[in-house]
């Protein structure tokens, strides 16, 4: 399971930008963290704006590793905060967390594989390898409009929400896995997180 899907730096790479760069192969395999839209305060997004912002000044055109390394750094500090339950949590209701996994299940094997996957209170870690001709922004998309929709329903989970607009932060992190040792480590990371 989740034996291919590596990057190959000889097949087409297409990079799509936002705050964050998305690298995207057809047929790749991802490690994809989505969060709840409030699940960072205010404060923590000024202040990774700032240093992205600083950054691209003082780094113009950088070399590829060059902005792995800023974005794992930046990542790492996401997670951290992350852990620490900030916002509505709504992911912790049962019945929520259940609209997440039935929608993280519902195209397994048929549009990519699902490999393991967990779901905090605020965010979501995921492994997946895309089938050729599915694109990962597809299925996030599908994910999160679906489970949006559902746990909006849910009346012990909407006084929590309050009326607020979207449930899940547009942008998601995605990284396209490079080799065995690093899938490993994804793997390791999900299951410390269960």
């Amino acid at each position: 399971m989740l034996q291919d899907g590596f990057l190959d730096l000889n097949k087409p790479l297409h990079v799509r930008k936002g705050c964050l760069p998305h690298w995207r192969q057809d047929g790749g395999l991802y490690f994809v963290t989505f969060r709840l839209a409030d699940s960072l305060p205010q404060s923590r997004l000024l202040e990774l704006r700032r240093e992205w912002l600083l950054w691209q000044r003082n780094h113009r055109n950088p070399a590829q590793e060059v902005l792995e390394t800023f974005t794992l750094m930046q990542r790492r500090r996401i997670e951290k905060w992350l852990d620490q339950g900030s916002g509505s949590c709504v992911l912790r209701f049962p019945a929520a967390r259940a609209i997440v996994r039935a929608a993280l299940e519902y195209f397994d094997g048929t549009r990519y594989e699902l490999g393991p996957h967990t779901i905090a209170a605020n965010h979501v870690h995921v492994l997946v390898r895309m089938a050729l001709g599915i694109d990962l922004s597809e299925a996030l998309h599908s994910w999160k409009r679906y489970s949006s929709r559902e746990i909006s329903k849910l009346q012990d989970v909407s006084h929590v929400m309050n009326g607020r607009g979207h449930l899940w932060q547009v942008e998601s992190f995605d990284h396209i896995v490079r080799d065995q040792r690093s899938l490993e480590r994804y793997i390791q990371y999900i299951q410390s997180h269960r």
